[in-house]
């Protein structure tokens, strides 16, 4: 799968945001959270909202839902605040509020004209069992692998909540979209392989994921050549160009990281024999 990056604010990440270093960083796009319930607005969402276009990254808009409030009205407010300023609209369900959390959330998403819903990947197979036509999946899932949509087509997987992006002060949420998806949901096709922020290679069937920063860190869910958090492999220096698969000299399956630093192109391979590189 071909994938793009994407960041997803709300007024609970500090300003100031530099769109501009984010885009230049490898950023897709934003979703960002425009309001709550019936009567919540994000004050950050139009400023951003503007920012963000200006450096042209692609903008999407996010309502939080609380299912146990009058629907029509979320769908009401969420549509005075994004108006036309988005490529898209995203519902973000994932509380069990009321008696009938799911039929109102069809509610929002057909009043609102969503067309992309967020949800824990617990909580969309428990609570959003029932199929929406025209609604696309983007799903949480952090430690683990891609998750997998209880119906309809997957967009994107949030990986984590604590995510290091160029232009951002503190920690974000960050996902990958498939390339595909997003240009359908915003009319732009990115190049998925300028500037890369991150590189993302499987470490085995059942391992979960390796995610390379851009700046010679390893974010770690779930695999078994590196400690969890973030630890510097092996000295790494430079951008990340990509990962290759590589077999070492013990016939086990590794990969290896192949960077560009000022003095050159240079390669790290791991595997379960070389845990820190060689």
């Amino acid at each position: 799968m071909t994938t793009v990056y994407v960041a997803d604010l709300s007024n609970n990440n500090a300003d100031p945001i530099d769109f501009g270093a984010m885009a230049a960083g490898g950023v897709a796009g934003v979703i960002l959270k425009a309001s709550e319930g019936t009567n919540f607005i994000d004050l950050t969402f139009s400023p951003r909202a503007r920012a963000a276009a200006g450096h042209g990254l692609a903008v999407g808009g996010y309502h939080f839902f609380h299912p146990a409030q009058d629907p029509a009205a979320q769908a009401r407010l969420f549509e005075s605040v994004v108006g036309a300023s988005v490529s898209f609209r995203t519902a973000d369900v994932e509380v069990a509020e009321g008696p009938a959390p799911e039929g109102a959330a069809k509610t929002f998403i057909g009043d609102a004209a969503v067309r992309l819903l967020y949800s824990g990947a617990w909580f969309a197979g428990h609570y959003l069992a029932e199929s929406i036509p025209g609604v696309e999946w983007w799903l949480a899932a952090y430690g683990q692998q891609q998750p997998t949509a209880p119906w309809g087509r997957q967009a994107g997987w949030q990986f984590t909540q604590a995510a290091h992006v160029p232009g951002v002060p503190g920690p974000c949420d960050l996902s990958i979209f498939d390339l595909a998806c997003w240009a359908d949901l915003t009319g732009q096709t990115p190049n998925p392989t300028e500037a890369p922020l991150f590189d993302f290679i499987p470490s085995g069937p059942d391992a979960g994921w390796y995610v390379f920063r851009s700046d010679g860190h390893v974010e770690t869910f779930n695999a078994p050549y590196f400690g969890g958090g973030n630890t510097v492999a092996g000295g790494m220096v430079g951008s990340i160009l990509h990962t290759v698969p590589w077999t070492d000299e013990h016939g086990a399956a590794g990969f290896e990281i192949r960077t560009h630093a000022a003095d050159g192109v240079h390669g790290y391979r791991f595997s379960p024999n070389h845990p820190n590189g060689r």
